[in-house]
């Protein structure tokens, strides 16, 4: 349940040269837009309106027959056009074609990760993975393709369904992910000129004012979402699939480095934190080449709070120290209060709650990621309380800290 990046980012504005696309490129992009997102919804509206809306097999057959052959059909003629984009934007957004196809066929029940050695989509597989070494990214859809690297065209970007609970999912995630990426980047910028610089303070409230915007956002998401049509209609599609013979955990909507940027830069996430490294290691592969530089970069870098820290041993008389002392906390109330909201409001009620409902021989695979979902929630909650700086003796929280700083800034 999930700003400008245009400075140091400009592959996320790069628009893909339609002029410049093989025919059945763009006839693939037409049909994921049109055809592909009307048979996807009429499935839907199928599956709430039966008793077991989980039951994929007992009703609209057709649809799910003609949503597969149509996609074999229009993955093959790209593959024997064999004119692949050579532009790394023209190449994701074909990858993120290719992707919401596989992703549709194993909401369907047309393929099963646990059933098969290897996918039966052919086509798809071998498009997917062409397009993955070529790109240096993972093969399968992620969330760039369905968020802040997805192409509209007449006012609407790819979607799997033509359900406005959807479109809101959709684009407020975006929107949440644009806010944490801009955060982010106020705070990167502090590298450069150093927190004593007069420009720190301005980044640091500019981070704040990021970080509110993904505050109102996901209190948006928990008032206007509805919990079922989340639940039965969209969650389905970020499940795991394979490509080939390997399977891969379905799209997260953490899937980008803003939030584990903000973790390292604001230092409540500790580099040697095995935990937390391991978090960040499995993502990797589903980031953007942009996005893993940008995490691989804040791991090297010294944490503000370490600064701030070091800076405290000899007590200055300057000025600044206690100012922008004052202005990093604030960037931390808010940074902890976010991950909080978004994970009681948000993964407790759309996921946790609405799991207790469901039928018990579906739950084993309720997580788009793969864990269990009681170990899931175990990790989520232990990131919240890191993000929080939440006093437990049992994760290395910043707690302590967090506190000394406080006390030298005269909030405590």
């Amino acid at each position: 349940l999930s700003a400008d990046r245009s400075m140091g980012m400009g592959w996320s504005h790069m628009k893909p040269n339609s002029a410049m696309r093989s025919p059945a490129i763009r006839a693939l992009d037409h049909w994921i837009r049109h055809r592909f997102a009307a048979l996807n919804t009429h499935l839907e509206e199928l599956y709430f309106a039966q008793m077991d809306r989980q039951d994929v097999r007992a009703v609209g057959a057709d649809a799910r027959n003609a949503l597969l052959i149509e996609g074999q059909e229009l993955m093959a003629k790209v593959l024997s056009e064999n004119a692949l984009p050579e532009d790394f934007s023209d190449g994701m957004d074909l990858l993120g074609s290719v992707g919401h196809y596989m992703a549709a066929c194993r909401r369907h029940g047309l393929t099963d990760p646990d059933q098969e050695a290897e996918s039966p989509l052919v086509e798809a597989s071998t498009l997917a993975i062409r397009l993955s070494l070529s790109l240096g990214v993972s093969p399968r859809l992620t969330t760039a393709h369905m968020q802040f690297s997805n192409l509209a065209t007449a006012g609407a970007p790819k979607r799997f369904t033509t359900l406005p609970d959807e479109a809101l999912f959709s684009d407020l995630n975006t929107q949440a992910q644009l806010s944490y990426m801009s955060a982010a980047d106020q705070i990167r910028r502090i590298e450069a000129l150093g927190l004593s610089h007069p420009a720190s303070l301005q980044l640091l409230a500019s981070a704040e004012a990021a970080l509110l915007s993904v505050a109102e956002i996901n209190q948006k998401l928990a008032s206007e979402l509805n919990v079922e049509r989340f639940y039965f209609c969209i969650r389905p599609y970020f499940m795991t699939y394979r490509v080939g013979p390997i399977s891969y955990r379905g799209a997260n909507a953490g899937d980008f480095a803003g939030v584990n940027e903000l973790d390292l830069r604001l230092g409540v996430c500790r580099r040697d934190d095995l935990h937390y490294l391991n978090t960040i290691a499995e993502k990797m592969p589903y980031l953007l080449p942009e996005d893993r530089r940008l995490l691989e970069r804040a791991i090297r870098r010294k944490s503000l709070l370490d600064e701030l820290l070091e800076d405290l041993r000899d007590p200055p008389s300057n000025r600044w120290l206690r100012d922008v002392s004052v202005a990093f906390l604030r960037v931390l109330k808010i940074f902890g209060a976010v991950s909080a909201q978004h994970h009681n409001l948000l993964v407790k009620r759309f996921i946790e709650e609405a799991t207790e409902s469901i039928p018990e021989k579906y739950k084993a695979r309720i997580t788009a990621s793969g864990p269990a979902l009681r170990a899931l929630l175990h990790d989520l909650e232990r990131l919240r309380d890191l993000r929080m700086a939440r006093e437990r003796s049992d994760i290395p929280s910043r707690y302590g800290d967090v506190l000394r700083l406080k006390q030298f800034a005269g909030i405590v």
